[in-house]
């Protein structure tokens, strides 16, 4: 056989993708071989073999053998280093090609890529801009080029005008279809970006255009349409994970908790190992209160991938359930991983597992020194001073719960004037007249008992001791019935201008207190009577009025304790935003205490006041007491709340589950010296 027939023989071999038949072939004798072009394509089929190194060699030897450039050749050479991400040469050898043929798109093409790859995309740009001015119908330049503008932020008016030269030549191409029609939605183009999407599923039933459709039917208020295009969606294409996900997303927007459960359910039926899914629905069955189906959920997305979010948020699950060993041993798995992560530490420190001797905490220490990120800083520092408080070193420990404080910023719609006077507008305006003329309002709520106070005042506790009681069910610290509030008007800021006279007048109590109900459903629990630590003491008021059934027991604590445990922490919701400047902290503590004194005096509004030193000091009458505020029979374990094993998402998640003791009364004296301005007035 000839060596061209031989050479024919392998390029149809080549062409009907047979590459181990020619690797087979010709791995023997290859080191014999003398055609450039049968060492050509033997390169290429190494290359679809995977075998990068060794097609290095193979398509080097062709060069040499070269007595003047071959274009086919040199272009191979320069995609198979491509193949090899040896970039460098890639661009040596696909300039080299284009030169010997400048029309070349695919060449083009392939340096582009190669320019991409070793860090020039602007290069990539200008290759590809030149290809499609020999080509201006390259459906795979445009594409790139399309992705190359979005990556580097080129104005948006270029990106535009491709994609609509791109969808007249191409009009079944659903990539820049959907391109488009983002554009026509970012425009608010609602109506001619719907379209857009439809005429990608009416191609081939796209899943990302359906979701868009469904999203766009939703902001339009037209929930069964878009309902009824999601299942449409589905009954498609079943075993798309992301139609059912994005679903449950829709859903969770609009706080349809249990439908969004249904969807998460069927997304991970079909991909059980999307650990964002994982950790959606694992959030859900928090809510729900189905501890062991989140567990199972939250464990898996941390072994399925190791990113810091999935391992944080399985460790603070454990503590929250109060498996101290195992998220232990999540943050350490994390720190590990990611030695520089703040929240590792911040939790290791609050868990009591690291000491001051200890390797992590020379890192702890090292990471502070070189930190730049405030808000990363906040968290080193409660974290350095957690370990230092422990261990008894109070005067290091204050050096860094100040730092960590002085390097939170304080958002910058929160303003401490307007705060107070919001509280001095609802004493003014609530008023017992006011109060006793509307509780003669019928409506009957279900029974409710609310855990009222600032934070760190024993109100956790309280929690865990009406909630060990067999009729009650708990629903956490929560702003449900803030949002009930406002949940007609969901624009409106709860301020002091807003609740002025005409204001409260014109409120409808019942249509709050059916509100709160009807947010309650998302909460997985049965008739029992229902416990909140709602975020909104100073709302005291409204509550009563809103559901009369309920009962409102207040929390109050020493000052000094009360405002160190509030100093020396960080808290997640922007209702503390005064927590981290001592001067807001002790004002805000003195509206508190004004507060709850004039409203607790009003009778009708039935308050139950308990201090916290009152209750750990004699904890069996005070409990006694609450249950019989509460209106339940009297159970035993009432007196053994560290036996309630239920899910804690409060800073106070470790103490509450220790037998109820006094000994953080006075501990803020171990301050005095070291933090002064928390006990002055």
């Amino acid at each position: 056989m000839t060596k061209e027939n031989n050479l024919e023989r392998y390029q149809n071999l080549f062409n009907l993708n047979k590459y181990s038949e020619i690797y087979n072939e010709l791995s023997n004798e290859v080191s014999i071989i003398e055609d450039k072009y049968i060492l050509n394509v033997y390169a290429l089929a190494c290359m679809q073999l995977g075998k990068g190194q060794e097609a290095v060699n193979i398509i080097t030897r062709a060069i040499n053998l070269l007595k003047e450039d071959d274009f086919y050749i040199i272009n191979n050479a320069g995609g198979i280093y491509l193949n090899n991400n040896d970039n460098s040469n890639a661009i040596k050898y696909l300039e080299r090609a284009l030169k010997l043929q400048p029309e070349s798109i695919s060449t083009h093409f392939g340096l582009a890529r190669a320019y991409e790859n070793n860090g020039n995309p602007d290069k990539a740009i200008k290759i590809l801009e030149k290809a499609l001015i020999i080509n201006n119908k390259n459906e795979k330049v445009i594409i790139e080029l399309v992705r190359l503008y979005y990556q580097e932020n080129i104005r948006s008016e270029k990106i535009i005008t491709l994609v609509k030269d791109g969808v007249k030549h191409f009009p079944n191409n659903v990539k820049l279809n959907n391109i488009l029609a983002d554009d026509l939605l970012n425009q608010g183009k609602i109506i001619e970006a719907f379209e857009t999407y439809k005429k990608s599923v009416l191609i081939n039933r796209d899943d990302y255009a359906y979701n868009h459709m469904v999203k766009i039917l939703f902001k339009q208020g037209k929930e069964e349409d878009g309902f009824k295009i999601a299942e449409l969606a589905i009954k498609d294409n079943p075993n798309l994970a992301t139609v059912y996900n994005n679903i449950g997303d829709i859903c969770l927007e609009r706080k349809d908790t249990f439908r969004a459960i249904k969807y998460y359910e069927s997304s991970i039926k079909i991909n059980p190992n999307n650990a964002a899914v994982l950790t959606n629905i694992a959030s859900l069955y928090v809510l729900a209160f189905q501890t062991e189906l989140a567990n199972e959920c939250y464990k898996k997305a941390a072994a399925l991938s190791e990113e810091a979010v999935y391992i944080f948020n399985y460790a603070r699950f454990l503590a929250t359930i109060g498996n101290i060993e195992e998220a232990e041993k999540q943050n350490l798995k994390g720190l590990d991983l990611y030695p520089d992560n703040d929240l590792f530490y911040y939790n290791l420190a609050k868990l009591n597992k690291i000491k001051s001797k200890d390797r992590n905490f020379k890192q702890l220490i090292d990471l502070e020194k070189t930190n730049k990120d405030h808000d990363k800083g906040v968290n080193l520092n409660f974290a350095i001073g957690t370990v230092y408080e422990k261990e008894k070193k109070y005067k290091e420990a204050s050096k860094y719960y100040k730092k960590a404080n002085s390097l939170y910023k304080t958002p910058e719609n929160y303003d401490i004037k307007t705060h107070i006077n919001f509280h001095k507008t609802m004493i003014e305006n609530f008023t017992e007249d006011f109060i006793q003329k509307r509780l003669s309002e019928e409506y009957t709520s279900t029974p409710h008992i609310f855990i009222l106070g600032m934070p760190r005042c024993g109100s956790t506790l309280i929690e865990q001791i009406i909630t060990s009681h067999s009729k009650t069910n708990t629903i956490g610290e929560n702003p449900d019935f803030a949002e009930a509030v406002t949940i007609n008007q969901p624009n409106i800021k709860l301020s002091s201008s807003l609740f002025n006279k005409s204001f409260i007048e014109k409120l409808s109590f019942s249509e709050i207190g059916n509100n709160y109900s009807n947010i309650l459903k998302k909460y997985n629990y049965k008739e029992e009577i229902i416990v909140s630590k709602a975020l909104s003491w100073e709302l005291l008021p409204l509550i009563r009025l809103s559901l009369p059934n309920s009962k409102i027991i207040l929390c109050k604590r020493n000052k000094s304790d009360q405002l160190l445990s509030i100093f020396k922490n960080r808290f997640s919701s922007q209702n503390q935003a005064y927590s981290y400047n001592l001067e807001n902290l002790k004002t805000v503590y003195r509206s508190f205490n004004a507060f709850c004194d004039n409203f607790i005096s009003m009778k009708s509004l039935n308050i139950y006041e308990i201090i916290y030193e009152d209750l750990v000091n004699d904890p069996n009458n005070n409990i006694k007491n609450i249950i019989k505020y509460c209106e339940l029979d009297w159970e035993e374990q009432c007196l053994k709340p560290e036996e309630n094993y239920r899910m804690i998402t409060t800073l106070s998640t470790h103490q509450v589950r220790k037998s109820i003791s006094n000994k953080s009364i006075n501990f803020s004296n171990n301050f005095i010296d070291h933090i002064p301005e928390l006990f002055t007035d």
